[in-house]
């Protein structure tokens, strides 16, 4: 006798009215687009709850945060918090001036030569403290055609944007990555991302 083929049906209705918390380790090819598509006839899978929760998954870290996000018009993606470790930070953009004039450099006016700097003091009897890396987002690159490479591209995302420091991402240490689709690429989840 041969094995009887399960209904998807409960599959993808699970998948369309639950939380992707409740859902749990589902990793269901393909259930997204069903359970959204409708009769649609859309191909398209859009980012929902599973596809945010593929994403979290794939960071291999336990205590990020991905949810669904929409943005303005009627884009789509992931809004994830992701902690940093005590040697990365997210640094404030301290030469940014809302007001600051334009002027027009003159390449024929002469200028100096910069001044040199002195080198920074050091101690050899103070602690050692690891050099800050600047923050960045996972999955940050364009990998388009790279086989070895996995980017936001990867994932069917157009753009990822890092959120602006504030004080409270500062002392938290966190910084928020926003994974944005603009609705016309469809999410795929990497072979070789899992």
């Amino acid at each position: 006798m041969g094995r009887r083929a399960r209904p998807t049906w409960g599959l993808a209705l699970a998948v369309a009215c639950c939380p992707a918390s409740l859902v749990g380790g589902l990793t269901v090819e393909g259930a997204g687009s069903t359970a959204r598509s409708g009769s649609s006839g859309d191909p398209r899978r859009p980012v929902g709850p599973l596809e945010c929760h593929l994403l979290e998954r794939s960071m291999k870290v336990k205590v990020i945060k991905c949810k669904p996000a929409s943005f303005a018009k009627k884009w789509e993606g992931c809004t994830c918090r992701i902690p940093l470790p005590s040697s990365v930070h997210q640094m404030p953009d301290t030469f940014y001036d809302p007001y600051a004039l334009e002027i027009p450099i003159s390449f024929s006016m002469t200028t100096f030569s910069p001044l040199t700097t002195q080198p920074p003091a050091s101690s050899p009897a103070a602690p050692y403290s690891p050099p800050t890396t600047p923050a960045a987002c996972p999955f940050s690159r364009r990998c388009a055609g790279s086989t070895p490479c996995v980017g936001f591209d990867s994932w069917g995302f157009q753009e990822v944007r890092m959120s602006r420091y504030t004080p409270a991402s500062g002392f938290f240490n966190e910084i928020t990555c926003n994974y944005i689709n603009d609705g016309t690429a469809s999410f795929t989840e990497p072979t070789f991302a899992t």
